[in-house]
């Protein structure tokens, strides 16, 4: 397995931006984003599932922002943080990875990783309320970032100790193989007709709890939610935005970069 030792100097070998282009990247993001939700709304209607996956991928950035900022005020603390995937963190900077560097065992075990943050995220974000006012809306969000970064951090630890293979040899055919049966239970929900489906008991019970059970629908969700993280961590890559110096640190740029995640995902949750 490639280590993060290994990776590092790959890393840091990318060009690295200052506060007030991250603040612009966010914006754009943003932008993109909500255009991309308002399309998604048109067609499918609101609260689709996909539009709650691309919900919880603001979840998730922010999840990320409130790491950063934990590390950077917080070096107490900075040992019981767990390592988000494709980010690497140290006291002098945070850097993304670039994902053609990576071999195959620190893709899909990073790509594992991000699948159970997603899911964390999304059960979070259908089991807290939502929240009338914007107080109490930007509370129980609060309480689903924080609870998501804490959940995500003590499964991967339980996981690693239970079962330390999970994220080396595994991670790859479980990866594909669990993902294969959830989407392929829903193409065979549509191809197949009613009558073939209730012919075939375990083409509807794999379906029925993947596309219509609360817990299943998450997984199914985070699917989604991981496949669109993977092309923001690729994009953010293109586009050069790939480390960030401590040195540089600004909460005039922090501070409304993480104000216009929250706007994004506040209208989301009411608009889309």
């Amino acid at each position: 397995m490639q280590t993060l030792t290994s990776i590092l100097p790959q890393v840091e070998a990318l060009g690295s931006i200052d506060w007030l282009s991250l603040l612009k990247t966010v914006l754009i993001f943003a932008v993109v984003i909500f255009a991309v939700g308002t399309v998604i709304r048109m067609i499918l209607g609101k609260g689709s599932s996909l539009t709650c996956a691309v919900s919880a991928c603001i979840s998730i950035l922010l999840v990320y922002l409130a790491a950063i900022l934990i590390y950077l005020f917080l070096p107490d603390w900075r040992a019981e943080l767990p390592q988000l995937p494709f980010l690497t963190v140290d006291a002098q900077h945070f850097a993304l990875w670039r994902l053609s560097d990576l071999t195959d065992s620190l893709l899909y075990a990073s790509v594992l990783k991000l699948a159970i943050l997603a899911f964390l995220v999304n059960l979070l974000e259908v089991l807290l309320p939502k929240g009338e006012k914007f107080s109490t809306w930007y509370l129980f969000r609060t309480v689903t970032v924080l609870a998501a970064l804490a959940g995500y951090g003590a499964l991967i630890h339980f996981l690693d100790g239970v079962v330390p293979e999970l994220f080396t040899l595994w991670a790859k055919p479980l990866v594909l193989g669990f993902w294969a049966v959830i989407l392929l239970s829903g193409v065979l929900k549509v191809l197949l007709s009613i009558v073939l489906t209730v012919m075939n008991p375990i083409v509807g019970a794999l379906y029925t709890f993947f596309f219509s059970n609360l817990l299943g629908k998450q997984f199914s969700k985070s699917i989604l939610t991981t496949v669109i993280l993977v092309g923001v961590v690729e994009a953010l890559n293109r586009l050069g935005a790939t480390q960030f110096a401590f040195s540089d640190f600004s909460l005039a740029a922090y501070g409304p970069a993480c104000l216009i995640l929250i706007g994004t995902l506040y209208l989301f949750g009411r608009f889309l």
